[in-house]
């Protein structure tokens, strides 16, 4: 064979070595896996198509108004409309940072179990747009194990998503005790039914209300020797107080409720019943068909005089 042959033939074997490595690395699971990266973790997801969530036993629901309402035990409360959205917003953004695993195996090893599917979000019809398994979190602390819609692939993504979305439902709830909050200036009288007494102080009936007096308006109480002003310079406070937690229906403290504080507001009236504080400090409320539970430190600051 002539040498100017061999050369022609070692050549085309060089070029198509060459061709065949270009195609192992543009091609290869290496460089699929390369090209995931920084990708979308739920592609197509926007925050403006979700209306329903399902995180572990309890749903959140968007409704009309696009407020949310957290739901459990046939119970359902305000949500924390910025916890939902920053939750929603956490999941858009996320990216997939590593493929682990394609093959569905050792899943136990990376800290998934085959219990309730971590997130699901859905649209206004109940269509599944996003859901979501979460794993153990990396030894960097940074970053956590995840599967996504079903699939048994594992992927690495930023951790963000586990403080979006591990809360209980208490911290999922909107534990404020008027919602929607109330303007102080459209109160036009409070009345407060019954004896209650906490350490050493006490609060007996009584009804205050805003009057014209000598062309001034001012707080009048029908109770001889209560403190107006001390009373009225809590009320921000009071419109603003939060509660520790949710009550459940079934608990027996909530049976009797047996002071009662009326707020005449505008021309509706809100009513806020309370019990005696239990063996942790905590007093049961009622208000507006929720229960809660009180701090009875609170309670005694801010309505005791």
């Amino acid at each position: 064979m002539k040498f100017e042959q061999k050369i022609k033939i070692y050549g085309i074997s060089a070029l198509t070595l060459g061709v065949i490595i270009l195609l192992g690395i543009f091609f290869g699971p290496t460089a699929q896996a390369q090209r995931f990266q920084n990708s979308p973790l739920i592609p197509g997801f926007t925050i403006s198509t979700a209306s329903q969530i399902k995180i572990g036993d309890f749903e959140i629901k968007k409704s009309q108004t696009g407020d949310w309402t957290v739901y459990a035990q046939t119970q359902d409360f305000p949500a924390e409309n910025e916890k939902v959205t920053n939750l929603l917003k956490t999941l858009e953004e996320l990216k997939v940072q590593r493929i682990v695993s394609t093959s569905g195996e050792n899943q136990e090893n990376y800290g998934f179990s085959t219990g309730l599917t971590a997130l699901v979000v859905m649209d206004k019809d109940g269509k599944t747009l996003a859901s979501l398994d979460t794993g153990s979190v990396l030894e960097n602390g940074r970053q956590v194990y995840v599967k996504v819609g079903g699939s048994t692939s594992i992927l690495v993504t930023d951790r963000n998503i586990l403080s979006a979305l591990n809360k209980n439902f208490n911290q999922w709830t909107n534990l404020n005790l008027f919602v929607p909050p109330m303007d102080e200036k459209l109160i036009i009288a409070l009345e407060w039914t019954g004896d209650l007494k906490l350490g050493d102080k006490e609060i007996k009936s009584f009804r205050i209300e805003r009057k014209i007096v000598e062309g001034k308006e001012t707080w009048v109480s029908t109770q001889e020797g209560f403190k107006v002003e001390d009373f009225t310079a809590r009320l921000p406070q009071l419109l603003k107080l939060r509660a520790q937690e949710n009550g459940l229906i079934s608990q027996s403290e909530f049976s009797n409720l047996p002071h009662s504080l009326k707020i005449t507001y505008g021309t509706s009236v809100r009513e806020l019943k309370l019990g005696n504080p239990d063996t942790q400090s905590k007093v049961p409320v009622e208000i507006a068909g929720k229960k809660l539970w009180l701090s009875e430190y609170a309670v005694r600051d801010l309505l005791l005089n």
